[in-house]
Parts: C-alpha cells; structure tokens; sequence
C-alpha cells in the first residue's frame, strides 16, 4: 500500500504542477484587461480559480503580472499578492507586501474596521513570532465589533490555534 502511494504521488505532484502552469499560462492570456472588480473581487475570476486549485505561486505571479500591467491603485490586489506569497511559503515575500497595505494612523481612527493589527498579526505569524501574534489579536479584539473585525478576529484566532502549522494548512485557498 505505501509502495502504491508512493507512486501515485510520484506521478501526481508532476501533473499538478503542469496543471498550475498551463491554468497560469490561460489565465496570464486573458485576465489582464478585466477590470479590478472581474480580477479581484469576484469569485470564479481572475486569480481566484488558481487558488481554488491550490496553484498559488502562479496565483501570486499572476496578481503580480496584473498590478505591473494595470498599475492598479487597490490595495487589496497587493494583500492578495501577500495572502498568495504566504500560502505559498513565502513568508518574506508576504511580509514585504504586507507592510505595504499597512494605512495611516490617520486613516486607521477615522475607520471601524481595525486593519493594521489584523495585518501586523499576519505579519507576526509569517515571522514565527506567537507573542506579536497575540497582541495584535488583543488589540482587535478591543476593536469596535463590526462584521470584518469579527471575521477578521476569527482568522487570527485559526493562526493562534494552529500556530505550528504552515499558512497553508490553515487557510488552503
């Protein structure tokens, strides 16, 4: 039995591999003209059929690709890119784009939705760090209760309570 799993993953990891690519390479050919809502915001669009296979480097390559030709100002198409570099195991890669969605202490009191600590704890996690994990949630936690902060209060407390766990066996698309 384990000889067979062997060679059944032996001939899979391959062909998922050539799967992601060939979904990249379709994708790369025709969503770099939709438009930020179609690429980023709807399901089943742009990079979100390559995360729904799991392929999310090419996820990341392809919101890359879609930032560099739009030069699209969202930045949740730069989380996303994050999200997809973390998911992908690339923790400093997540951790560069991260910083750079981080908003102004301005902009954060004028806003309900508590985003630098929901983003400094991912920060925290893709840096092995619990302890900067933890405050960051504390602080949320603190935040006026509205329906993102509590979702985003519930994604946190899944990377505390699977902190020893790659980002991509919590959150696996």
């Amino acid at each position: 039995m384990t000889r067979m799993l062997c060679l059944l993953a032996l001939f899979t990891f391959p062909a998922l591999a050539d799967s992601c690519q060939t979904l990249y390479q379709q994708h790369l050919a025709t969503d770099m003209t939709l438009s930020y809502q179609q690429f980023d915001q709807t399901m089943g669009q742009g990079f979100r059929p390559l995360v729904a296979n799991k392929c999310y480097p090419q996820a990341a390559e392809l919101i890359a690709q879609y930032i560099a030709k739009t030069h699209h100002p969202q930045s949740s198409l730069v989380w996303h890119l994050a999200q997809m570099q973390g998911l992908s195991g690339h923790y400093q890669a997540a951790i560069t784009n991260a910083n750079k969605v981080l908003i102004s202490p301005e902009q954060q009191a004028a806003s309900a939705l508590d985003w630098n600590d929901f983003v400094h704890a991912n920060i925290a996690f893709w840096q092995r760090n619990k302890k900067q994990l933890l405050h960051f949630r504390e602080q949320l936690a603190m935040a006026e209760k509205i329906k993102p902060n509590i979702i985003n209060l519930r994604y946190l407390d899944r990377l505390i309570s699977h902190f020893d766990k790659p980002y991509a066996d919590i959150f696996p698309g």
